[in-house]
Formats: C-alpha cells, sequence, structure tokens
C-alpha cells in the first residue's frame, strides 16, 4: 500500500507478503493526510532493504494494529508525523497502549495471521466506536471481549471456568438439621462452557444447578447441601469440570447450640422454682 499527498484508510485487513525496492513493503505513505490510518491490521511478513513493515514518512496514524515479523525492520516514523496507538511494534514507539511484546500469530510459515490464546494483544486494543457493529477480516464480530483485540484477526478462545467464591465455600447446621449454599460459575472465555460437579459425596449433595451450560461471558447457579449428622468438621474436595476444571473444596461445621441469654434466664428461674417447690415440700413434711 502506497499513499504519497493522499489517504488510505484500512480497517481489519492483513498485510502480508509483500515487496518493496527502498522501504515500506507493507505500507509506505508521505505527507498523508489526518485520515491515513491503519486500523486493526496485521502487518507481518513484508520484505524491503528497510522499514519492510511500515514507513510512515509525515501523518497518518496506526490504530490498534500490529506491525512485527517483516524482514528488515518493522516501523520507521522518518517525519515523525504519524501517531501511534495502542499498536504492537518490536520497539517501543510512544502513545497510548503501545506493546512491545511478541504478538504470537498462530502461523507465520503458513501465513496463518491469527493469535494464539497467549497472545498479549487480546483484549489490548482500544474499542474504537466503529468496532461495535464491524467483523473482522474473518467475518467474526470484532469485538469478543472486553477490549478489542490488536491485529486484523478478533481471538477465538474456548470457554474459561471461573468460581465464586474461589477455592473453598464452608457451610454450617445444627446436629440433625441442614442447609445450602451457593457456588457461581462464571464463563469467561469465548465458548460455550458444559459441565457438571464430580467428586460430592454425604454428607454433601448438589441440590440443583449441575449439570450446567453456560453461554459465553455469562453465569450460573450450583446450590449445595449439607446436612450436619454429627458435632464437628468435614471436608471434601469437588471439581467443577469445563472450560479448564476448577477445584473447590467443601467445608462442613455441625455443631450443638449453646443456650443463649433467655435459655439462661429460663434455666435459673426454674431452678429457683425448682427449689421452692422443695423447700414447701419439705415443710410439708414436717
Amino acid at each position: 500500500m502506497c499513499a504519497v499527498n493522499g489517504s488510505v484508510r484500512l480497517r481489519s485487513c492483513e498485510v502480508a507478503g509483500n515487496t518493496a525496492g527502498v522501504g515500506g513493503g507493507g505500507a509506505y505513505w508521505e505527507n498523508a493526510s489526518a485520515a491515513m490510518a491503519l486500523e486493526n491490521c496485521t502487518v507481518a511478513s513484508n520484505w524491503a532493504p528497510s522499514a519492510a513493515g511500515v514507513w510512515a514518512a509525515g501523518g497518518g496514524a496506526l490504530v490498534n494494529t500490529i506491525v512485527y515479523h517483516n524482514n528488515s525492520g518493522d516501523f520507521s516514523n522518518t517525519a515523525a508525523g504519524a501517531t501511534v496507538r495502542y499498536s504492537c511494534v518490536p520497539a517501543l514507539v510512544s502513545g497510548e497502549g503501545n506493546i512491545t511484546n511478541e504478538p504470537l500469530l498462530k502461523d507465520l510459515v503458513a501465513r496463518d495471521l491469527r493469535l494464539q490464546d497467549a497472545s498479549p494483544c487480546i483484549d489490548a486494543g482500544s474499542n474504537v466506536a466503529w468496532a461495535a457493529s464491524a467483523p473482522d477480516v474473518a467475518g467474526r464480530p470484532r469485538k469478543l471481549g472486553p477490549q478489542v483485540d490488536m491485529g486484523a484477526h478478533e481471538a477465538t478462545r474456548g470457554a474459561l471456568i471461573q468460581l465464586t467464591p474461589r477455592t473453598s465455600l464452608t457451610l454450617s447446621a445444627v446436629v440433625g438439621s441442614f442447609t445450602t449454599g451457593t457456588v457461581r460459575v462464571d464463563n469467561v472465555g469465548r465458548a460455550v462452557l458444559t459441565g457438571e460437579v464430580l467428586g460430592v459425596s454425604w454428607p454433601f449433595a448438589v441440590a440443583a444447578g449441575s449439570p450446567y451450560v453456560v453461554e459465553k461471558e455469562a453465569s450460573t447457579t450450583v446450590v449445595v447441601r449439607f446436612e450436619a449428622w454429627e458435632e464437628g468438621l468435614t471436608n471434601i474436595l469437588v471439581t467443577f469440570t469445563g472450560g479448564g476444571n476448577a477445584t473447590l473444596r467443601l467445608w462442613g461445621y455441625g455443631y450443638i447450640p449453646e443456650p443463649g441469654w433467655l435459655g439462661v434466664i429460663g434455666m435459673l428461674l426454674f431452678r429457683s422454682s425448682k427449689r421452692r417447690q422443695e423447700a414447701e415440700d419439705t415443710g410439708a413434711r414436717h
């Protein structure tokens, strides 16, 4: 792509496999207007003697864009007029939200420029207005997570489970009775979560909510029951399956309640009454 004394705006595009004789194998612009921009583009695997990715010689902008893995330098801002925001470039460029981390593209050799699940570019872009209703380069929704991803492809990730509480749930009940508690199951991934609670044994039971099906970025509730059959503390470790699985330790405490202050007063009155009755009975015998 080349623009001199003009402008081109690319959105959700791959710029890859290009060659230039001087510089700017992926993109070159000079004296560009404010409309010149690469937005949510991936510029990779381009060749040029220098600045093989993008050569900006005055004006223009990079927004939510990855410029990486080009053969002889990725970005040159020779006229210092280009603005760079929320973009991934090997050498740090001043501007809000920019990163230098390796973007972890799927397969450069096969020119698969999608993001791996561990890519730092996921949810690292800026939520620009046009992205709310626009597709990515593959036709998927442009915004699948809390933030737009950097690059041409919006990452698709599997389901990911998260529990609240995270590590343990404690339930207590009077011996001879039962109580219930809840566990919120969140799917913070990008695919439907299906699973169930495994490893539950008496005195615990799942009262409701398992098995479960949770849409992406949604949640459900599992109800756990604890039956206090004796005094003391017991625990088990259970597994919530799906989305990488999560474990939760269930603690149950059975107790015999101590008398409250009303019970204490009642007991004192009972004892006083009993002593008075005993005294009356003794007097009657004499």
